[in-house]
């Protein structure tokens, strides 16, 4: 017997469905789990040595558990974000899984397997090449407080290192070489082997920002000028945390771009995770997410006063807001253990703050940058970088993205911070966060000399 056909838009509709699975979950029960672990541990060692609880592990327990009860409230607000950017169709019958198609989900593209593996060559070699050389008077410090174990690394706090995650993996490193019985010599190259691995990375991962912003010829350029200038080289053949603060600077700015135009939980957890590690390298990273939050509700404000779309509006600040609560969270489970030391670190500022003070240090950031320290034709590259920045703001004039405002916001606002900094943060070297998109502008700037001097316009490029 033949089963009648039902009209589809005769059934019932189905009810709204749930957020799917995603990385806000997993993430969020991942940080409940360590904060059951941190308090059960402290609760039991109690117990047994006879003793009152200690205040620290349950107040890092508590900051794991609000954390993660932050990101559990993210995934039950996924599904709401991503029909307010039109990744999910709102219909009831339209099933959880569907998404619109967007070539900018992939993040490799044809050929980019080739040129990240050339990258990564071109990287290496250069730096590799100074990884024995003697160490500085702050590393051999460094050096000897990493002896002590890589837990004490990451929990105590010295006039040499406020950057715990450096420290953590010099320290690590370190102990595998004793594991090993390493002959003394080859000490320099293990204490500054996460600062040559990040280093290299970075060139790729330049690249790959850049390329998701600006196209591929601005992306290859700003990664090779990371490669051969001897500022990027020098950055990473150091054990202080700055090779790593390049680093997860770029990825938090390529998690971004995802995360605005996909807003996938996959790049805001992505986003979360380089921020948090970013804090982690060294202070100097605060500045990076505070632009970068401002960045994004300045975005949402946009979307709600020019594109007349306030559930976008809404779901961006939605976004910014939790995810961010949920980096303090983190950042501030980290810093917990040396609370005490770092906050009176941060409030040893030299002087008054001052306007001559930002020109002064916006300077000699810049002639680092450059690499000018030790070169005698300072006049002629300050004359051609100069011309550089002039096309590259002329090249970001006539694309006129939310890209090029974020890029340019990132290599002033850092700036901005300075007259409220302590003097070791105001160093060239702790300001190179702003150093990645610096190089993206003189690429920028170069490719708009190329269509200048061509006659071609930019998608030919």
């Amino acid at each position: 017997m033949a089963v009648p056909s039902v009209d589809p838009y005769e059934r019932q509709l189905a009810p709204p469905p749930v957020s799917p699975p995603s990385a806000f979950l997993w993430c969020g029960l991942l940080l409940l789990l360590l904060a059951l672990a941190t308090g059960t541990g402290e609760l039991i060692r109690a117990s047994r040595s006879q003793h009152s609880l200690s205040q620290q592990p349950l107040q890092e327990a508590l900051l794991l558990f609000l954390s993660g009860v932050t990101l559990l409230f993210a995934q039950s607000r996924y599904l709401f974000w991503r029909q307010a950017a039109g990744i999910v169709e709102p219909h009831p019958l339209t099933p959880n899984t569907h998404r619109l198609a967007d070539p900018a989900a992939r993040i490799l593209q044809r050929g980019d397997g080739a040129t990240i593996a050339g990258l990564l060559v071109l990287a290496a070699v250069p730096r590799w090449l100074l990884q024995s050389e003697r160490l500085q008077v702050v590393e051999a410090d460094a050096l000897r407080f990493y002896q002590n174990g890589a837990l004490y690394a990451l929990t105590q706090q010295s006039g040499y290192t406020n950057h715990p995650l450096d420290a953590f993996l010099g320290s690590l490193c370190v102990l595998w070489g004793q594991a090993l019985n390493t002959d003394a010599s080859a000490f320099p190259m293990l204490l500054r082997l996460p600062a040559f691995l990040l280093g290299c990375l970075s060139v790729p991962m330049l690249y790959l920002t850049a390329r998701a912003a600006f196209g591929r010829s601005v992306g290859a350029t700003a990664a090779l000028l990371m490669a051969f200038l001897p500022s990027g080289i020098a950055l990473s053949t150091q054990a202080r945390g700055y090779s790593a603060l390049i680093f997860f600077t770029i990825a938090q700015g390529f998690f971004l771009y995802r995360a605005l135009h996909l807003t996938s939980a996959e790049a805001w957890t992505g986003w979360l995770v380089c921020s948090v590690l970013g804090a982690m390298a060294h202070l100097s990273f605060l500045p990076v997410f505070v632009s970068s939050v401002a960045f994004v509700l300045l975005r949402a404000l946009w979307y709600r006063a020019y594109l007349n779309n306030p559930a976008r509006s809404a779901a961006l600040v939605e976004q910014a807001g939790i995810v961010c609560l949920a980096g303090l969270l983190l950042i501030g489970t980290v810093y917990l253990p040396t609370g005490a030391e770092t906050f009176a670190f941060l409030s040893s500022r030299a002087g008054p703050p001052c306007v001559r003070c930002v020109a002064e240090t916006a300077v000699s950031t810049l002639r680092f940058w450059i690499g000018l320290t030790h070169v005698p034709l300072t006049a002629p590259i300050l004359l051609c970088c100069a011309l550089l920045l002039l096309a590259a703001m002329w090249y970001l004039i006539q694309q006129a993205s939310a890209g090029a405002i974020y890029l340019i916001a990132m290599i002033i606002v850092p700036f901005l911070f300075t007259p409220v900094m302590p003097s070791l943060l105001r160093q060239p070297e702790a300001l190179s966060a702003g150093f990645p998109f610096f190089l993206i502008m003189l690429a920028c700037g170069a490719m708009q000399c190329v269509q200048s001097v061509l006659g071609t316009g930019r998608r030919h490029l």
